[in-house]
């Protein structure tokens, strides 16, 4: 075998241990940084979440004990006839743009992407919520041209995003500034005479444990405690949650802020880290002071504390593209799209069946957002 030809493998949960030192090292470097396909994260997930197994389909550089390109794969049975391929997202982790180092070639992403597509019945692969933007798309991009794959992108779309820069501070400054701003500013005045408002970033392992217990109970007060959504009603989610959390926390790479009135949490927000990137994963607030936007007032403080980070370079707030609460504090956008990718007859029934059936979910959700009187 030629020295540089890319040799993609498969590993399963069982296996994780002999690559995790590459593994982590690949997504320390990629050219854009993705927690969600992390070993720290994934670990959990696949403990406490996973519906089936989860392969890392990777390519390696063997002699060198390095990876060049990976993602976590699992079969689903989106089409109703066949199984096909799809990277491992979902609710806890809306990004799946693929680990791919600066030293990753074209050829070697092709075969990687060949070989995801060969594990699908369908032969048909879906990369949901795909950055369709940056350096790892723009490679991806050149890959898939020059192969013989057929591609497209579906659902395309785009959600809040803050951007580094030396423009920042400016930005936000702006978004301050503006109306929906100033209200934000307003409200946090009124709730400043009810007692001593207060806004604290939590950052140590033992603090994290803490403010994370604080979270699961004010979530669980709220609309999805009711619903039966909330963490604490869903056992397996708040041990993935739990023990994610801690793992992350225990490499300096989570942290939870937190908005106080006399010293009681009002809206808290849990952050992870991946290199000098912030996503916003999940966010909770006192529903009896809703009217006063607690959300927003904590974000613009989050935005501060993402600003004052040495290296930081962008935030995802990882929310639907209509979040108003994102929408008001950030004015950027993050392109993302489910990536088709496959070959022959069976990837053309695929995608049509896949586009059906995401349709009908969609117009579901919706009405049930309706029904529910949430946005």
């Amino acid at each position: 075998m030629k020295q540089n030809t890319p040799v993609v493998v498969a590993h399963s949960a069982e296996t994780w241990d002999q690559i995790e030192p590459a593994w982590a090292q690949l997504a320390a470097t990629a050219l854009d940084p993705n927690p969600f396909f992390t070993p720290t994260f994934l670990r959990a997930y696949q403990t406490h979440l996973a519906r089936g197994r989860i392969q890392l389909l990777a390519v390696a550089h063997p002699a060198e004990q390095r990876l060049v390109a990976a993602l976590p794969l699992h079969l689903t049975r989106s089409t109703g006839l066949w199984h096909t391929a799809s990277t491992v997202v979902g609710d806890y982790g809306t990004l799946g743009t693929l680990l791919c180092s600066p030293e990753a070639t074209c050829e070697e992403i092709a075969a990687l992407i060949k070989a995801a597509v060969q594990r699908s019945p369908g032969r048909t692969l879906a990369l949901p919520y795909h950055a369709v933007q940056g350096a790892t798309f723009e490679r991806l991009q050149h890959a898939l041209e020059a192969s013989s794959l057929q591609w497209h992108i579906a659902d395309q779309s785009d959600r809040a995003y803050q951007a580094g820069g030396p423009d920042a501070e400016a930005t936000l400054s702006q978004a301050l500034n503006s109306k929906s701003g100033k209200r934000v500013q307003r409200y946090g005045r009124q709730l400043a005479r009810k007692g001593e408002l207060t806004q604290v970033s939590f950052t140590t392992p033992e603090d994290i444990n803490k403010a994370l217990a604080d979270f699961i109970a004010l979530e669980a007060a709220g609309w999805k405690g009711r619903q039966g959504t909330a963490l604490a009603n869903q056992t397996s989610a708040q041990n993935f949650t739990q023990q994610m959390f801690r793992d992350f926390a225990n490499t300096g790479n989570a942290r939870i802020d937190a908005l106080c009135l006399d010293g009681a949490p009002i809206a808290i927000k849990l952050w992870l880290r991946q290199g000098n990137r912030f996503f916003g994963w999940k966010t909770t607030f006192d529903e009896t002071h809703a009217k006063v936007s607690p959300g927003p007032q904590l974000l613009f403080y989050s935005s501060h504390v993402n600003l004052d980070t040495e290296g930081f370079e962008g935030a995802d707030s990882l929310t639907t593209p209509d979040n108003r609460m994102a929408n008001t504090v950030w004015h950027s956008r993050f392109a993302y799209g489910t990536i088709m990718i496959g070959s022959g007859s069976r990837f053309a029934v695929s995608t049509t069946l896949i586009k059906a059936k995401t349709q009908a979910q969609a117009y579901a959700k919706t009405k049930l957002k309706a029904l529910l009187g949430r946005r």
